[in-house]
């Protein structure tokens, strides 16, 4: 059943729990795993998601009352039995290593639908351990953190590369689908799932104008059997409340991943190939790190992220590396202006703006 936006949104506190370079293909499964797949393989329930999707780059958004509830279901759990945290972190290793393995033996075929589904397969059996172990730094007893950390940061790690195979994968066979029926590939993964299972049967996607519609700006609600998407007035409408749910000053405020007080010109950066300037000692900002992003966090004197907890790729490289961060602020790449002169103070998590 589709559900009016207002309703979906109506005393709602919404908060970034990722962003970057995806496809809108993958919001759509990633949309169903969170608003089902936790349930059934962890007990979790996150009955409502939210993506903001422009010319190939998505905000996920999650609601804090899941969150909370993800936070006393751990905490649960650990004290019933602390080797959860460890069983956790085995399958998430355990069936990574299943998806890459198949990505490798399949890295030179011809992606056919039973390879879509089963990637996309395994793919989900990393999701809610992956998520869980992602989320749950935050939420841990500290004296629990302090023993699993290194375990956590380790499968968190292991388990990084899943979701860079996943866009090599999705784009090869986003690039196949383009010579085959000659529809640009970031237009053809603006589809659904039921749309691409469509098109194997009967040959036949939404229209381009449709598909170049959703590329432009979309908003993606997910709830539990259910999608909506929006384009559009009514998605300009719904992000708007999520943007202005967010206080507005001279400040901003989130999570300390690495403590240090520098000063330097903002560098927002959303694609580090297509860098042009980042002089030593600017300051990184972005929605969140990747690996690709190591070669700018070298040369920066610390750096902030819109997204991600104390177990995002940023936080794990900014311990390894020393370098003052600060992690989910929600706003930043919104609110600070490239070149423009702030001061990190990542101890209280605060970024002051010049």
């Amino acid at each position: 059943m589709q559900v009016f936006p207002d309703k979906f949104l109506k005393g709602q506190h919404w908060l970034k729990d990722w962003a970057g370079q995806w496809d809108l293909f993958i919001c759509f499964y990633t949309g169903r795993d969170y608003t089902t797949l936790l349930k059934k393989e962890m007990g979790i329930n996150f009955d409502k998601c939210l993506f903001i999707y422009r010319d190939g780059f998505v905000d996920c958004y999650l609601n804090k009352r899941c969150l909370d509830n993800l936070g006393k279901a751990i905490n649960s759990k650990i004290k019933k039995d602390v080797s959860w945290v460890d069983n956790n972190c085995k399958i998430l290793r355990k069936n990574s290593k299943i998806l890459l393995d198949y990505y490798k033996k399949t890295q030179k075929s011809r992606v056919d639908e039973k390879m879509l589904r089963e990637f996309l397969q395994l793919l989900s059996n990393c999701f809610a351990f992956y998520t869980v172990n992602k989320l749950c730094f935050d939420y841990l007893p500290f004296n629990i953190l302090n023993k699993k950390l290194h375990v956590m940061e380790a499968a968190r790690l292991y388990a990084e590369p899943v979701y860079t195979v996943y866009l090599a994968f999705i784009q090869r066979w986003g690039k196949q689908m383009e010579n085959e029926i000659g529809l640009p590939k970031d237009l053809i993964l603006c589809c659904s799932p039921e749309e691409a299972w469509r098109y194997y049967k009967i040959g036949k996607l939404p229209s381009k104008k449709v598909l170049k519609d959703r590329f432009k700006f979309n908003v993606l609600l997910s709830q539990p059997g259910s999608d909506l998407l929006l384009a559009g007035k009514k998605a300009k409408v719904v992000e708007k409340k999520i943007f202005d749910s967010f206080v507005s000053g001279k400040e901003l405020k989130g999570t300390c991943a690495y403590p240090g007080k520098v000063t330097g010109k903002v560098r927002i950066v959303f694609d580090p190939a297509k860098v042009k300037k980042f002089d030593a000692g600017d300051i990184l900002v972005t929605p969140m790190t990747r690996p690709e992003y190591l070669s700018l966090i070298k040369k920066t004197a610390g750096f902030i992220t819109d997204a991600g907890g104390m177990l995002s790729h940023a936080a794990i490289t900014a311990r390894e590396l020393k370098k003052p961060c600060i992690v989910g602020t929600q706003m930043a790449t919104k609110k600070l202006k490239d070149g423009q002169l702030v001061e990190i103070d990542a101890e209280r998590g605060l970024v002051y703006l010049k």
